[in-house]
C-alpha cells in the first residue's frame, strides 16, 4: 500500500496515480539488461524476452493474445493510431461523443480536412450515451463507421455498458474504439468485445510514458503508425521502452489481484465523503453517485458557494490539497470543463472539482479535505 505524506492530502488520482512498489522493483531489475532489443547478439535477445515476458504476462491478466497487444507511449498516441488506421482503411464516418476526452475527440476531427465525417450521440443528462441514437446513426452509415467512446469517464465516472455497445456495432458491422484509460486495473471485461482498447500505465499505478493498445485478431487492415523499424511487428517503429514495459506489466498485476477490494473501499469511502459534503449543498454531476451506472473512485461536484474554480482549487493546492476540475490534459487551460460545458451550461459559473480516489486515500484524508474545503469557501 502507498501512503501520501501525512501534511498533503491527494485526491487526483484519475490525472496519475503514485509508482507502486512492483513497479518500481521492475524498473530497478530491467536497468540490469541493457541491451538494444531489436539487436542480434545475446545483449539484444536478453531485452527483447524481458518485453515480450511483459507483454504474455499483461496478455495473461487480460484475456487476450500477446499478439493483440502492441506497445506506445500511452492512450493519446493509442487513440490518434486507431483513428489513422480506420482512415487508411476506408473508414470515412467516426461516431463519438462531445464529452470524450480530447484525445479522442481531436484524433477524430484532424481527418475531417481530409474528408472523414464526425458524428456526435446524443447523451442522458446524467451524460449517459442515448444507445438507440447510436443505432440510428450507424443505421444511416454508408460503408464502415469506427465508434469511439469511454469505458469509464474520466471527468464523471459514468460506466459505459460496453456489452450493448459491442452488439450495437457487430449488428452494422462497426469497428469498436474503447478508451479504457479509467477501468483498466479496476474493472474485469471481455476485451473482445472491442476491437481496439487502449491504456495508459501512469493511471493503474505504472510508469509515465508507455501504454498499450489491443487490436483484435481480426483486425486485417493494420496500418504502422510510426515507419522507420521492424519494432511492434513493424507497426511502431522505434526503439521499445525496455524499462517501463516490464513496470507496466508489474503495476497491471498489482493493481488486478487488489481489484475488488479497492472498488469496495472507493465505494465505502466516497459515501463517507458525500455525507460530510452535506452542509455545503453541492451539486452532484454525472450519474448518481454509487449507482451501478457510476465509478465510485470518481466524485464530480460543482460548489455553490463558490464562482471560480481556479481560485478554489489555488486555495486548496496551498492548503496542501491536490484535486483538479478535470481532466489533466486541459490543466493549462483557463476554459471551463467542455464536459461540463456541454452537459451542464448552467453551471459553468460556478467552481467545478472532480474527487478522485486512490489506493492511498483514507477516511482522515477525506475528512481533513472537507474541512479544508470549508474553510476555503468561507474565506
Amino acid at each position: 500500500m502507498m501512503e501520501n505524506k501525512a501534511d498533503l492530502i491527494y485526491l487526483d488520482y484519475a490525472s496519475t496515480t503514485p509508482l507502486c512498489t512492483p513497479a518500481r522493483q521492475a524498473i530497478v531489475q530491467a536497468t540490469e539488461i541493457w541491451g538494444n532489443p531489436s539487436s542480434l547478439h545475446g545483449f539484444g535477445r536478453k531485452a527483447k524476452a524481458q518485453i515480450e515476458l511483459a507483454r504474455r504476462q499483461m496478455a495473461n491478466l487480460l484475456n487476450v493474445l500477446p499478439s493483440e497487444l502492441y506497445f506506445t507511449s500511452g492512450a493519446t498516441e493509442s487513440a490518434n493510431w486507431v483513428f489513422s488506421m480506420a482512415f487508411k482503411a476506408g473508414v470515412r464516418t467516426f461516431i463519438t461523443s462531445p464529452i470524450e476526452h480530447k484525445a479522442t475527440l481531436e484524433a477524430a476531427t484532424q481527418w475531417v480536412q481530409l474528408g472523414a465525417t464526425v458524428h456526435h450521440l446524443r447523451l442522458t443528462p446524467e451524460g449517459e450515451y442515448d444507445l438507440n441514437h447510436l443505432d440510428e446513426v450507424l443505421t444511416g452509415v454508408k460503408g464502415q463507421a469506427l465508434v469511439a467512446l469511454l469505458w469509464v469517464h474520466n471527468e464523471l465516472g459514468n460506466i459505459t455498458p460496453i456489452e450493448e455497445v459491442s452488439n450495437i456495432c457487430r449488428k452494422h458491422k462497426a469497428l469498436l474504439y474503447i478508451d479504457g484509460v479509467q477501468a483498466i486495473g479496476k474493472y474485469l471485461v471481455d476485451f473482445h468485445q472491442a476491437d481496439f482498447l487502449s491504456g495508459s500505465a501512469h493511471k493503474f499505478y505504472g510508469p509515465k510514458g508507455t501504454g498499450f493498445l489491443f487490436i483484435h485478431k481480426s483486425v486485417q487492415k493494420k496500418s504502422p503508425l510510426i515507419a522507420g523499424g521492424s519494432q511492434e511487428r513493424s507497426l511502431r517503429g522505434g526503439t521499445e521502452a525496455a524499462l517501463l514495459i516490464p513496470a507496466m506489466a508489474a503495476a497491471l498485476e498489482y493493481t488486478f489481484s487488489a481489484a475488488q477490494e479497492m472498488l469496495t473501499r472507493f465505494a465505502e469511502l466516497t459515501s463517507h465523503l458525500i455525507k460530510m459534503l452535506e452542509p455545503l449543498q453541492p451539486i452532484f454531476n454525472g450519474p448518481k453517485p454509487l449507482t451501478e451506472a457510476h465509478y465510485p473512485g470518481i466524485l464530480n461536484i460543482s460548489v455553490p458557494q463558490e464562482t471560480d474554480t481556479g481560485r478554489l482549487l489555488f486555495a486548496l493546492d496551498l492548503a496542501g490539497v491536490a484535486v483538479s476540475a478535470g481532466s489533466a490534459c486541459n490543466s493549462g487551460s483557463l476554459k471551463p470543463s467542455h464536459v461540463i460545458s456541454h452537459l451542464y451550461p448552467e453551471l459553468i459559473s460556478l467552481a467545478n472539482l472532480r474527487i478522485s480516489l486512490g489506493m492511498g486515500t483514507t477516511e482522515n484524508e477525506i475528512a481533513r479535505f472537507v474541512q479544508i474545503l470549508t474553510t476555503c469557501l468561507q474565506n
